[in-house]
């Protein structure tokens, strides 16, 4: 099953059984809650509008055809089996080679066979990776990748930091106690105090601040990167740090506290520059130590 067919049946099981679809029924809105870019959902819902569940309105904004909700129930229709998250499989690939500074070139026939994805699959995650610059590709030569330095990494955390709090300014009036309650919930310590972490609260300021620069950057870059945070934060200690940064954040946006949450957010991005240094250190790819020690130093 391809991302399309899987948008495509997801959409068309959610009208018909009346369950809820995002805040915003825009391509952008539909882009952010399935994590793909524009086109599977542009064709997603063409082939819903062929089938008469989506129409489009006098100002031409989608809208679900009335008539076809909750024609349906649950247990008529189960739901559809998830595709393969080839883009997650691949980035993490490139992303190991990148921390680790390889030179080499990447060989299509050594992956498809490893990892038992198509050539055509392999070869457009690799082209968006190449967009997003990870990647280079050389004619006749194939794919190179394109070292991680600690430039880019803190580039890209200044940048995040500027656009993440922007999209919380822009997301605050929107804000729903519920789902901020549910999130934090989530990054409480478990029954045994091991700690638990529920990163859904950046998507969720992200999705409601409803910019489409703001959600292309991320979309773009958040790819390669977030696999990259997520293994960072699985360490005992930087996971209880993180979660205890995600608690800070909740409790002040639920008690109305935004500027407090801003500071929090702020310090959490932050923290992510050490973290991840801590995990190139520990898979022994590269020399960390001074930059290591500058970054606790500036915390």
């Amino acid at each position: 099953m391809t991302i399309t067919d899987y948008i495509r049946s997801d959409l068309a099981r959610r009208i018909r059984i009346g369950q809820n679809l995002p805040r915003k029924l825009t391509l952008a809105a539909l882009a952010h809650e399935y994590e793909v870019s524009l086109t599977p959902v542009r064709e997603a819902i063409g082939l819903l509008h062929d089938d008469g569940l989506i129409l489009k309105g006098e100002n031409r904004r989608l809208i679900v055809n009335p008539q076809r909700v909750g024609e349906s129930t649950e247990a008529e229709l189960g739901e559809p089996p998830k595709p393969i998250d080839w883009e997650g499989v691949l980035t993490q690939h490139v992303l190991y080679e990148s921390l680790r500074g390889s030179e080499d070139f990447l060989r299509e026939e050594v992956l498809t066979e490893k990892y038992g994805v198509g050539r055509t699959v392999l070869r457009q995650v690799f082209s968006q990776l190449a967009g997003s610059g990870f990647l280079i590709h050389e004619p006749r030569r194939g794919w190179r990748v394109k070292e991680l330095t600690d430039d880019d990494l803190r580039d890209f955390l200044d940048i995040r930091e500027t656009l993440e709090l922007k999209a919380l300014e822009l997301a605050l009036p929107h804000l729903q106690q519920s789902r901020l309650q549910t999130i934090l919930d989530g990054n409480q310590p478990d029954e045994r105090n091991r700690p638990q972490i529920d990163n859904n609260l950046h998507e969720y300021f992200i999705g409601l601040a409803d910019n489409r620069y703001i959600l292309e950057f991320f979309k773009r870059y958040g790819s390669f990167y977030q696999p990259l945070f997520d293994y960072a934060a699985l360490g005992g200690d930087i996971e209880d740090e993180m979660s205890a940064h995600h608690r800070e954040i909740l409790e002040n946006l639920i008690c109305g506290e935004a500027d407090p949450a801003r500071e929090a957010l702020r310090k959490h991005i932050r923290a992510q520059y050490p973290a991840v240094l801590k995990v190139i250190e520990t898979l022994g790819l590269r020399s960390t130590d001074q930059n290591l020690a500058e970054a606790q130093l500036n915390q």
